[in-house]
This record gives structure tokens, sequence and C-alpha cells, in this order.
């Protein structure tokens, strides 16, 4: 008993030795005992001491002092420094910029801390990004710079980084920032990713800039309405007489956001109005003329020109290749074309693909005459169209005759879009003149001709 009670003893001590060996040098003895230390046996969420190694190994970082909670060395030339708190499981990074490098924007960017601010418009720091611009403080930068630095891709990185962390204090000298590990565990994968962003933040600041150049890729290419928009007033604040400036707002008319295209059509006046006629007339499904952003510029035409643009909005509809934007020209069609917009509609009705088909089909049930029942009511009846736009045409028949109701020159009477007989009567309600019958049955040489009705009687 005594020889086994001595294995047993000499066992645990081996096991200890190598267990204490190849871990690393803080692990506790009840880690070892409950078997959570090793490397062998990896929680989903990432223990901080294994992040901080995994750290160090994947930039060769070094243990300065032989303190051991703390990293420093060199990436890319920028200088590093980890403090690791392991009681509190929170990281301290400190990243340097080479010395020799001479910034291009002098800022102060901060996030949390008691840095954390709501957006303004009137604030000179502002890039009209409001989710950007209600997180982060900027400093130091005027009203171009900010929009030039702070360009789509950049404020999606600093986004990404203050998602995982609570303070961030970014200069182009030097960043700060602090990871806490608890009650969220980040991988070693995240902590490297914020890493690698800070130092690319860094590597922007320091770029030549063309302001005038950066503040028209704003106004093209940002995913922003507001940055869009706040880049072509500070752009026209700035260059009021440089040339290009016209361009810009030309090509701002057919911007998705109505508020910019708005602006640029103020600032344009008569020859914006031009300029989306003669569009509309180049329009072509291939071409690079805004093809499928035309129901912004087309929805300022029709408030500004009424019906006298119609012709010109129905003539460029067949060079729209999004089924959206035809479903947005539709709907500007029908509020602002009056009869003859409608007509257009009804035509529709003849050859649309499927989704275009129940997007004419419910307007015309919103605002169709009399003389879409009878195209209505042959979708209906079509077995070649599916069920639901057969309902769909029915619903809008039913909405006529409910919208138009008793006139006082005459009576709407549409039978049940399932009945076989009938059709649309419009007759005098007092008095011996016809009105307008549409039925089934051949009448007078064809099926849904219209005759002159005889005396009806009530």
């Amino acid at each position: 008993m005594f020889v086994f009670l001595i294995a047993g003893v000499i066992t645990f001590i081996i096991v200890s030795f190598f267990m204490i060996k190849y871990s690393d040098h803080k692990t506790s003895f009840y880690d070892l005992l409950t078997g959570t230390g090793g490397h062998t046996r990896e929680r989903p969420s990432q223990k901080p001491r294994h992040v901080f190694l995994e750290i160090k190994k994947h930039y060769g970082l070094r243990y300065p002092n032989a303190d051991y909670n703390l990293l420093s060395g060199t990436i890319d030339n920028f200088g590093i420094e980890i403090n690791f708190n392991e009681r509190q499981q929170h990281f301290f990074v400190t990243i340097e910029s080479p010395k020799q490098t001479k910034p291009r924007y002098h800022c102060t960017i901060k996030y949390g801390g008691g840095y954390r601010k709501m957006a303004s418009p009137q604030s000179t720091a502002c890039t009209g990004d409001t989710d950007f611009d209600g997180m982060l403080g900027v400093t130091g930068l005027n009203d171009t710079e900010i929009l030039a630095f702070l360009d789509s891709n950049t404020r999606h990185l600093f986004m990404r980084i203050i998602r995982n962390t609570n303070r961030f204090v970014f200069t182009p000298e030097k960043t700060e920032f602090s990871i806490y590990m608890f009650p969220v565990d980040y991988s070693p994968s995240s902590v490297i990713e914020m890493i690698e962003g800070v130092i690319g933040l860094s590597k922007r600041v320091m770029r030549e800039d063309n302001l005038r150049a950066r503040l028209i890729n704003n106004i093209s290419c940002d995913d922003v309405p507001g940055v869009r928009l706040r880049s072509l007033r500070v752009m026209i604040e700035r260059f009021p007489d440089d040339p290009i400036l016209s361009p810009v707002l030309k090509r701002v008319l057919f911007d998705p956001s109505r508020e910019v295209a708005l602006f640029a059509l103020k600032r344009l006046g008569r020859e914006g109005v031009e300029y989306i006629y003669d569009t509309l007339k180049r329009l072509r499904p291939q071409s690079s003329i805004h093809a499928d952003h035309i129901s912004t510029a087309v929805e300022l035409l029709f408030e500004k020109e009424g019906k006298t643009c119609l012709n010109a909005v129905i003539a460029c509809y067949p060079q729209c290749t999004s089924l959206q934007e035809k479903q947005k020209l539709v709907a500007l069609i029908a509020m602002y074309g009056g009869d003859t917009g409608l007509e257009f509609l009804i035509l529709l009705l003849q050859n649309s693909e499927s989704g275009m088909l129940e997007s004419v089909i419910e307007i015309l049930g919103e605002k169709g005459t009399a003389a879409a029942v009878g195209p209505l009511k042959s979708i209906s009846k079509n077995m070649m169209h599916p069920v639901y736009v057969r309902e769909k045409a029915k619903d809008a028949m039913r909405n006529i005759k409910r919208r138009i109701g008793p006139k006082e020159t005459g009576m709407l009477s549409l039978p049940e879009a399932e009945g076989d007989g009938g059709g649309l009567s419009l007759a005098e309600t007092d008095g011996d003149e016809g009105g307008l019958s549409l039925t089934d049955t051949p009448v007078d040489g064809g099926p849904g001709s219209q005759k002159k009705a005889e005396d009806t009687e009530h």
C-alpha cells in the first residue's frame, strides 16, 4: 500500500512539472489541477493571458525589463506597447508613429472616457455622417480637411475599431486605446485586427491629399447622403469659381437622395432642368448616364415642369433596366401624368414582367379610371398569369368600383370579377340618354366593343 502511495506522489510531481514547463508561467495551481491552464483545452471565449501570448507570437514582441505583463516592439516601423492587467483582464495599447513622418492632418479624435459627443450639423468638425459624428469627437481640422480625411473607408475603419474598445484617443503621433476582456472575451484575431486598423489610420493621416479631389470623390461615391451633401456645400464655399463645379452639380442631379439632388437643382436653376431633359433623351441601358438612378431627378422635373415633361419621362422608361427604378417611375407617371399617364399604365398591362405588372395593377386600383377595367378583367381571367396576379387584378377592379361609385351624371356597375356575364355599364340615372356598356359577349362585331345603349329602365 505504501508503495502505491509513493508511486502516486511521484507521478503527480512529474505531471505537474511538465504542465508548468509547457504552459505559460502565470498559470495558477488551480488551473493545473482542473486542466484549464494548459493549451490543450481552449474555451470558445479566449482567456486574456492566451490572447496576450498570441499577440506576442504574431508580431514577435518582447518582454522589456523582464516584465511579463508588458509587451513592446515595432510593427511596420510603428512602435507598439501593450500593457496587460491580469487582475482586471484589461489591455492598454499604445501605438506611436515613426518619428520622421510628417502628417498631412493634425487632429485629435476621441471616443469614450468622457469624450463622446452628440452630432451637431452646425459643428465645424462634422462629416454629415450622423452615426460617426455622434460617436467620435474631432478637433484640429477645418471643414474641408475633416471631409477629405474622414472619407467613407476611413470612417468605417474608425467605427470598426471603437466597437471593440471603451476608450480611444487618436492623434497622428500616437494612438491609445483600451480593451476590457470582461464581460466580452476577444479572440487574438480581433485584437490583432484593431492594431492593424490603427496602423492603417495612422498611415492615412500622412497621405498627401488633393482636397478638391477628395471632396469630389465624397460627392460622387460616399454611401451616406449627409456626407455627400455636406461635401457639396463645402466645395461650393471653398471653390465657388472652379470650372469643375458645374459638371459636379449636374451629376448630383441624379443622386438617389432627394435632398442632395434638390440642393443641386436649386443651385443650377433652369440649367439643371435642361440638363435633366437632355439626359433623359440620351439615356441608354448600357450607358453611364445614370440609367438606373433617374427617379429622383424625374420627380424634381415633374415638380418644376408639371405634365409638360411627361412625354420625355415616358420615352426614357424602356431604357431603365432596374425593376425598382421602373416601379418608381411608374408611380411618378401616375401621380403627375393625369389621364395620359394612366393610359400609359394601361398599355404596360399588356407587356410587363411579373414584378412590374403587380405594381401597375396596384396603382391602377388606386388611381385608375373606368378605362382600366377591361384590361384588368382580361388579366383576371387569363390562366397564364399566376393566381396572385389574377387576384390583384380582381382587387383593383373592386377598388375602382368603390372609388368611382355613383356619379352625378351616371352610375358605374361592375359585376363580380368571378362572374361570366355583364361588364361595365355607365348610364344616366335620369333622362333618356344611354351610356357605356362593356360585356364579355361579342356585340357589334367583337368582344368588349362599345355600343350605344337603348333607353334604360331602372
